[in-house]
């Protein structure tokens, strides 16, 4: 499970910045929402609000841009057709300094199937790639984390015993200034690199979702739930539907002839639906509403998280969906019985409907908000403390602007305000 993820200097975020999913002592509500895992009270969920441009995406993108760095940087640098040679784009744009500086990202979090502890991994980027980068554990009964290696540049050194003097060699020989010790270490598939392929394995269960647009049936390929030739699959995913939506009794999938090389199955999806007449009538699934098509591709998201327990990241869960659904689907992962693998849910929204006292705890609740030199913060309603500690009605305080985090509107006419623009 993360325990706690770190960045500065990325987008709109220039200092370092927090999101914390340990259960704060100061809340009280709602403890069997919590999870214990490596001698820490770790949260399943936690929702960030804000106003447009406030920096709720941003603090997705760089969890995102982390875990993505881990997995993919073997492949960059090395390489003459430019294809994928590495170049920071991310670095707080709106002062010089910033654009000089490294950006960095640390996560901690807790393993399963590894030993009870915690884990800190993390890296610095510039623009020429990889400046520092360290991993450091602590047992679950011990106060101090320890190390297992450091690195600056293409200089690193291990712990005493975690790495023989060849196996190091082996990570010189193959070490880039772009690409991460984990990642090597992944790719050479070999037990003595086991400690940097578990971080390496951590990441590849860190889910950030991107919903595209299925415009065309060749598209539903990539969306569709895994292995969806399956008719046992297409079953499940029925009676998935069926809790929200009773309309579609069906699908037709056919395989698509595939001339590429690459191996990728791609297939035609139509959904079925009960006519008036008692017939049958298969529906292109571009032509079902946005909001069908969302729950239909995030079917396969919800489901290897909660039967992995994965992390998985959501921006604008609100989008498209209904407040009950979007309750739904917290719900799932807040709830131990329907989530016992302990998965975590990450994700934006700005409806309030979910601001509720009776759904999430206040350490749960997450606030982004943009200062005037375009920098964002990021802050959690736990930081607010009433007088008598408890949970109060989040929502209207936070209309009312009492937690900050809400856009600065002005009344406008914009039919006025464009005729005088016209008559100039």
């Amino acid at each position: 499970m993360l325990i706690q993820f770190n960045f500065s200097n990325f987008k709109s975020y220039r200092d370092s910045t927090t999101l914390d999913m340990t259960a704060s002592p100061t809340v009280s509500e709602f403890p069997w929402q919590t999870r214990e895992y490596g001698g820490e009270t770790v949260l399943p969920v936690s929702g960030i609000w804000g106003a447009n441009a406030g920096g709720k995406s941003n603090v997705l993108a760089a969890l995102d841009c982390m875990a993505r760095y881990v997995r993919l940087s073997f492949g960059y640098g090395g390489r003459t057709d430019g294809s994928v040679d590495f170049k920071r784009d991310t670095a707080f744009a709106f002062d010089s300094e910033s654009e000089k500086e490294p950006t960095e990202f640390e996560v901690l979090y807790t393993d399963d199937g590894k030993p009870a502890g915690i884990y800190q991994y993390g890296f610095s980027l510039g623009d020429n790639g990889v400046e520092e980068e360290w991993l450091y554990y602590k047992g679950e009964n011990s106060k101090e984390y320890k190390r297992i290696f450091d690195r600056n540049g293409l200089e690193f050194n291990f712990e005493k015993g975690v790495m023989s003097e060849s196996d190091e060699n082996l990570l010189k020989k193959g070490l880039t200034a772009q690409s991460l010790l984990v990642s090597l270490g992944a790719k050479l598939n070999d037990s003595s690199y086991l400690v940097l392929q578990n971080v390496y394995e951590w990441f590849m269960h860190i889910d950030v979702t991107d919903f595209g647009n299925p415009e065309n049936d060749f598209a539903m390929s990539k969306y569709a739930p895994g292995n969806f030739l399956n008719e046992a699959v297409q079953k499940d995913v029925i009676k998935f539907f069926s809790a929200f939506d009773k309309s579609i009794i069906g699908f037709d999938v056919k395989e698509i002839p595939n001339d590429s090389s690459n191996g990728t199955i791609r297939f035609r999806v139509r959904s079925v639906h009960h006519t008036r007449d008692g017939q049958s009538k298969e529906l292109r699934m571009r032509d079902e509403s946005a909001g069908t098509l969302k729950m239909f591709i995030l079917y396969q998201h919800l489901l290897n998280a909660l039967r992995f327990g994965g992390l998985l990241v959501v921006d604008e869960l609100d989008s498209k969906l209904h407040p009950l659904l979007q309750r739904i689907i917290v719900q799932e992962f807040t709830n131990e019985e329907t989530n016992p693998n302990h998965a975590q849910l990450i994700f934006t929204v700005h409806d309030p409907w979910l601001l509720s006292s009776q759904l999430l705890r206040r350490d749960e609740i997450w606030f982004a908000e943009k200062a005037d030199d375009g920098s964002s913060s990021l802050y959690s309603l736990a930081d607010f403390v009433d007088s008598d500690n408890k949970p109060q009605d989040f929502e209207p305080n936070y209309l009312l602007g009492r937690y900050g985090a809400i856009p600065e509107i002005r009344h406008f006419n914009l039919l006025k305000e464009a005729d005088q623009h016209d008559e100039k």
